[in-house]
């Protein structure tokens, strides 16, 4: 283990100027990720039977793996029609806006926080729950697809401990900061922030962060040359070469007969 980190922090020392940006950036980005869904996946379920009931989460479980399958269907769409990076850039955009949507519903009179009488018919409750459902299989994954795209083998092997580093790191700082804005107390011991002007502040964190992540994807590929960016793309670019070169000849023949 001492020398895998060894041999890490030698790379980022001593390596490729570029090499080491491309790390450091998609870290980042990792952090971001990471990051924010920490934040809000731990007060997915609270605010979920704040406003349905504690009885229906079985239930939220249940459904959401069906909520899921059109997203699936959307998201197969997409990947036909969109690089990797640009599939990252619509759902970090995405859980972005509707981040900023949840910030203000949250503090709603009678959406919200505020109205006290729980409902299954209460529709923001579902909506969160499944929104937050949904940033697992539509940001964290599309992330590890790009950074799959990015990176060779060889690379992969000596940076994804950073990257996981980076995510780790994201967590614990997002779970710290989430933590003390609950926990901020005034001089008589009374809570500084309500416990709905806490969620608000949390989610806009959320939303903060999710924003940030095409922002630095998007510094990574115009900062690092083009040649640096090309790992398991480089063979999804032959291949895709060789299908269009395919289909062409079919064509051909196809007129002939």
């Amino acid at each position: 283990m001492s020398s895998r980190l060894k041999k890490l922090f030698s790379s980022l020392v001593h390596g490729n100027q570029h090499e080491r940006m491309k790390m450091l950036l998609l870290s980042l980005s990792f952090f971001l990720v990471i990051g924010s869904y920490t934040l809000v996946r731990e007060i997915k379920s609270s605010i979920f039977m704040a406003v349905v009931g504690k009885d229906y989460v079985p239930w939220a479980r249940l459904i959401a793996m069906f909520i899921l399958i059109p997203g699936v269907m959307f998201y197969s769409f997409l990947v036909d029609r969109l690089r990797r990076y640009q599939l990252l850039y619509f759902y970090s955009i995405l859980y972005g806006v509707a981040g900023i949507f949840c910030t203000y519903l949250i503090a709603h009179p009678t959406v919200g926080l505020l109205n006290t009488d729980t409902s299954p018919y209460r529709l923001f409750g579902w909506f969160f729950y499944f929104f937050i459902e949904g940033f697992s299989p539509f940001v964290v994954s599309v992330f590890w697809a790009f950074a799959n795209s990015v990176f060779t083998p060889n690379e992969a092997r000596e940076s994804y401990a950073l990257l996981v580093s980076g995510s780790k790191f994201g967590g614990m700082a997002t779970a710290a900061a989430a933590w003390f804005i609950f926990s901020l107390r005034d001089a008589a011991g009374a809570p500084i922030f309500s416990n709905v002007v806490g969620h608000q502040l949390v989610l806009a964190l959320f939303t903060v962060l999710v924003f940030l992540i095409p922002i630095v994807i998007r510094i990574t590929i115009k900062k690092v040359p083009g040649q640096y960016l090309h790992g398991y793309e480089a063979v999804y670019q032959f291949e895709k070469h060789k299908k269009e070169q395919g289909q062409e000849k079919t064509g051909i023949f196809s007129g002939l007969v």
